[in-house]
């Protein structure tokens, strides 16, 4: 699945019919903040506190027939990183949404915002928790000062990436992130395609079903990276991870050096079976930005440097003797 940059590059909904009426905001089991309620149709409408306008728009579009996405703006038709500020309601607001209407279990979520408090998907519908969050700067906001306050989320329910219910996290700005680009390089577990602002550093959060890591072979913290693959470069293992880890029971792993903590029960339901889902979330962080895939891989995938080093010696060998023999094959003057 190719989507352009900007999820697609279109204002999501404010104003504008959504492709399929299939999959839409239940504004009657959403809020946000304390009795802060939406008003309005999928494709928008102004966010009501009390009888008190805040200005603060709402939208959703069918960006294609696997991707649903849904974001709040300060503009009935946004053309601007500016335009999706919601300052009216601050960072760190909560914000409760419910979707009616999916045609599937979601293969992943991704969002801009703060922590996921809540999570449960049953029968086409999907309801979450979370909050506004101050994103820092990316392709879009290159100061981090365009946006103060904001939210967006991508439901993908189809395509070619499958991470069984994984709901991606990120403070960088949601229409700098989109699905994972042919880039050559890492093959990921579990990842997106972000465009960040070089220098600024952008944390992501992934919550990933720890069935889905098992059946990937990730069954210890050190069976898993963090990685980097830019659209133009190397690839670049990413230093800091962690594992917060969600089960029954700790898992008592012992010999990693991977940090890992155990965190307790779950209380999310990924797949929309009776029960909650144990999951793993990690977290990583990077600050040197251009366009590029970064999400979890095998580490048995990546090169080790030993690795590395005997591919650089073989190549210097191979163009010595490639030298060698164009020299032998010169002609005599």
């Amino acid at each position: 699945m190719k989507i352009i940059r900007g999820w697609a590059g279109i204002a999501i909904g404010l104003g504008l019919a959504a492709a399929s009426p299939a999959q839409t905001l239940d504004v009657t089991h959403s809020s946000w903040g304390t009795g802060g309620t939406f008003q309005g149709d999928q494709t928008g409408g102004l966010l009501y506190s009390g009888v008190t306008s805040t200005g603060v728009y709402f939208g959703t579009a069918q960006l294609d027939a696997n991707t649903f996405a849904f974001g709040l703006a300060s503009a009935s038709t946004p053309t601007t990183a500016a335009h999706y500020d919601v300052a009216a309601i601050g960072a760190n607001t909560s914000v409760t949404l419910t979707f009616t209407g999916l045609s599937s279990v979601p293969k992943y979520i991704a969002y801009t915002g703060g922590a996921l408090t809540s999570y449960s998907y049953s029968g086409g519908t999907l309801s979450l928790t979370a909050s506004t969050v101050n994103p820092v700067a990316s392709a879009s906001d290159t100061t981090g000062n365009a946006l103060t306050s904001a939210f967006g989320l991508m439901i993908v329910t189809g395509g070619s990436y499958n991470f069984n219910g994984t709901v991606f996290r990120t403070d960088m700005y949601w229409r700098d992130v989109n699905p994972l680009q042919n880039y050559a390089g890492s093959t990921y577990v579990a990842g997106l395609n972000a465009a960040g602002q070089n220098g600024a550093a952008a944390s992501f959060y992934a919550y990933l079903p720890s069935a889905f890591l098992a059946a990937n072979g990730l069954n210890q913290p050190d069976d898993a990276v963090a990685r980097l693959q830019k659209s133009a470069g190397a690839g670049v293992t990413l230093g800091g991870l962690n594992f917060d880890i969600y089960a029954g029971s700790n898992p008592g792993f012992t010999g990693q050096s991977t940090s890992w903590s155990y965190a307790g029960t779950s209380a999310f339901n990924f797949d929309g079976t009776a029960g909650n889902d144990d999951y793993v979330l990690a977290t990583y962080t990077n600050s040197s930005w251009s366009d590029g895939n970064i999400g979890i891989a095998l580490a048995s995938s990546i090169p080790e440097p030993s690795t590395y080093a005997a591919l650089l010696g073989s190549l210097a060998l191979l163009t010595a003797l490639w030298r060698r023999r164009a020299l032998n094959n010169a002609p005599m003057r």
